[in-house]
């Protein structure tokens, strides 16, 4: 069967049940190995799942680490760093100084910025998200 592209009629077997990390149950938690983003939902005794996807090679996610978010922003722009301009100069396919929001943003449509260097966010590019 193809993961990705099943045929109609394919009978797929999807999870009811989960073994949640073994960690505060509060606010946001990311396990990465698992690819999931839990969060927990102040007041309530719920747990919302979601399939993410980890940054980029070589630019790992912190492991064990405690933030909070400092911001949050619908339509957040993306801009490309001096490394990634000249990378995709590189490989012929310039990139613009800033991208702004809309469904070529690479940050989609919301972000939570998590100190400078982080954020939670969105993606145009959604296929493969919670896939190792």
């Amino acid at each position: 069967m193809d993961t990705f592209l099943p045929k109609g009629g394919t009978v797929l077997n999807i999870p009811q049940q989960l073994i949640l990390p073994d960690t505060v149950h509060e606010g946001i938690v990311i396990n990465s190995a698992e690819m999931r983003l839990y969060y927990y939902p102040k007041g309530t005794n719920t747990v919302i799942v979601l399939p993410i996807g980890i940054g980029q090679l070589g630019k790992d996610t912190p492991i064990n680490w405690t933030t909070k978010v400092e911001r949050k922003k619908a339509g957040p722009t993306w801009t490309p760093t001096a490394k990634m301009h000249a990378e995709y100069r590189a490989a012929g396919e310039p990139l613009p100084a800033v991208v702004p929001a809309g469904p070529d943003n690479p940050m989609g449509l919301y972000a939570l910025y998590i100190g400078r260097l982080y954020a939670i966010h969105g993606t145009n590019a959604n296929f493969g998200i919670g896939l190792v």
